[in-house]
């Protein structure tokens, strides 16, 4: 995926020269009328980038990135789209003077026949179809990669919809996450329940989070050879979920697969919360919106002291720098995961034990499911 590389690259320079810039998210959305036609922006004539737009903007400060896309197409198209109707489908990165601006595109369905209502900042709005995008030689490329990508989630949603409004069951897959402090065994067990799942002539697919997706997996290398910002960290993989959801958890979901997670966004959360002393509830906001608001049927939280997990380590080769933390911020994960657990009612294990005998308590905890 192109966008994938020059997020990389970019990510790359910013870590090395983030000290210089600002730092600023936003998100832009194509909206889709049921019908198959896609709502096109253009801005004023006097604006030095192209006349194409789509509708968005910045993030402000405490927005989650579905909340700043639903205020920002309101201001800019008078059109109020449901969140449920969101999905994200690209990351991308500009930069320009001192100010660093990393985004997501997102796809949304919208009525056509809502009364649109332009901001200052637009001249014209009107609803077109594909191949006037494609064919058109003035729109930029960024755009017709993001109406291309929409399109191949157009026929899926609008099917799903249908079977909806027929009163059609719709089906769905089930999911499952495994969470916990590096080294208290999450692969060991994510990967044996699998097998245990497929044993049964079950559908079970393994992935793990971030690296289930290519983004991830480079953002994962990125942070393990250079020293770049932690806020920058933290947002590539945010955008690397986006992508993650899109990618993978849907298009499995969809054909009624059983999702297994080797972590999940408490990882994500605890990890970052404590390097910057924020609290989970704002990040679990932020990535919950770019995950499409999906949360697994069953979260097993494997709690063990830190003791023991600082042992496993030691027999893991090639230790990426999240393995690399000291026994303080361990134990201060290991509080926080507690936490999540009792606040998200998590399922907790007691990690310390064989093996074989967890893998046996995980397997009666998701039986009703199957």
């Amino acid at each position: 995926m192109k966008e994938i590389c020059i997020f990389i690259n970019a990510m790359d320079r910013l870590g090395n020269i983030s000290h210089r810039f600002q730092l600023r998210l936003a998100v832009k959305v194509v909206i889709l009328s049921e019908e198959g036609f896609y709502l096109s922006l253009r801005k004023r004539k006097d604006s030095t980038a192209s006349s194409w737009d789509l509708p968005g903007g910045r993030i402000e400060h405490g927005e989650g990135p579905i909340d700043a896309l639903i205020r920002e197409v309101k201001e800019e198209t008078g059109i109020e789209i449901i969140s449920e109707t969101v999905f994200p489908i690209k990351a991308w990165c500009i930069e320009s003077d001192d100010v660093y601006v990393v985004g997501i595109d997102f796809f949304c369905v919208a009525e056509k026949d809502k009364k649109i209502s332009l901001s200052l900042e637009h001249l014209s709005a009107e609803w077109i179809d594909k191949e006037e995008v494609v064919n058109d030689k003035s729109a930029p490329f960024w755009l017709k990669e993001s109406v291309e990508l929409a399109e191949s989630l157009k026929n899926g949603y609008l099917k799903s919809k249908k079977k909806e409004d027929q009163g059609l069951n719709v089906e769905k897959g089930t999911s499952f996450a495994i969470e916990g402090i590096d080294g208290v065994g999450k692969t060991t067990q994510a990967l044996e329940l699998v097998n245990r799942i497929n044993e049964k002539k079950n559908q079970a697919f393994y992935t793990k989070v971030p690296q289930g997706c290519d983004l991830g997996e480079k953002i994962m290398e990125l942070a393990n050879h250079t020293k770049g910002s932690p806020q920058v960290e933290m947002m590539a993989f945010l955008l690397s979920n986006a992508i993650f959801y899109k990618e993978i958890v849907i298009p499995r979901m969809d054909r009624g697969e059983i999702v297994v997670f080797d972590r999940w966004t408490g990882s994500f959360m605890n990890y970052f919360s404590l390097i910057f002393n924020l609290c989970c509830n704002s990040l679990n906001e932020l990535n919950d919106n770019l995950m499409g608001g999906h949360s697994p049927d069953k979260v097993i939280l494997l709690d063990a002291p830190v003791e023991v997990a600082m042992e496993r380590l030691k027999k893991k080769k090639n230790l990426s720098k999240y393995d690399k933390v000291d026994k303080h911020f361990m134990e201060n994960q290991r509080r926080g995961f507690l936490k999540l657990a009792k606040a998200n009612d998590w399922e907790v294990i007691d990690g310390s034990k064989s093996i074989s005998t967890i893998q046996n308590e995980i397997v009666a905890l998701i039986k009703p499911f199957l």
